[in-house]
């Protein structure tokens, strides 16, 4: 014989998790602003656990309330598709990519500087370098919510650009977070992902 009580338990929490799901992700944006699957199954868990402990009460609402939640659930669900299609996106671009596009152009202009002053031993004290930095400090902390940057505070990382030049040398990274290596550029022309940072050096290090 069917339990009719479970099924009704059981369309009820159908019903429900969409709903929680959509509410949960909401509720991220205050956290982490970017698409991220981690953030995706943390709202998943989050909700089948809170829909679980709902699904009685949905149960003895009446009609009105139950087309409600199941709009919801349309809705949530067509957003759930639309947010894969953007972290499908965003992966695309990646994060070692937006620091190499950011890094490579120094080259051209460390070379302007030199013909410009005569010498690279200031370079790393130039706009370009100081705008290179700001955008990838700003890429790095873009996808933080609101309360995130509100406890980070200070605590917040200033410098995301080495850079070190002498009268004839110049050398500037950025760490690739997706490789876990640096990418580094120099005045002998190299410009690829080391192991190691630069440290100190004008030289790009293996």
């Amino acid at each position: 014989m069917l339990d009719f009580k479970y099924m009704k338990d059981t369309v009820s929490f159908i019903f429900i998790v969409p709903c929680l799901f959509l509410l949960t992700l909401y509720l991220s944006q205050f956290f982490y602003q970017c698409p991220s699957s981690v953030v995706l199954v943390l709202c998943l868990v989050i909700s089948l656990l809170l829909s679980w402990r709902l699904r009685s009460y949905v149960r003895t609402q009446g009609i009105i309330i139950k087309c409600l939640f199941a709009l919801l659930s349309l809705i949530a669900a067509l957003f759930l598709l639309v947010l894969l299609i953007s972290l499908n996106e965003s992966r695309s671009l990646g994060k070692d990519a937006r620091v190499m596009q950011t890094i490579s152009p120094l080259r051209a202009h460390a070379e302007i500087y030199m013909t410009n002053v005569g010498s690279y031993k200031n370079f790393c004290n130039s706009p370009e370098v100081q705008q290179a930095n700001d955008i990838i400090l700003a890429s790095k902390t873009s996808c933080y919510g609101p309360i995130v940057k509100y406890f980070l505070g200070s605590k917040e990382q200033k410098i995301a650009v080495t850079c070190n030049a002498t009268d004839t040398k110049y050398a500037v990274d950025a760490y690739l977070p997706n490789q876990q290596k640096y990418f580094c550029i120099d005045d002998i022309g190299q410009a690829k992902a080391f192991s190691r940072s630069l440290g100190t050096q004008t030289r790009c290090q293996e």
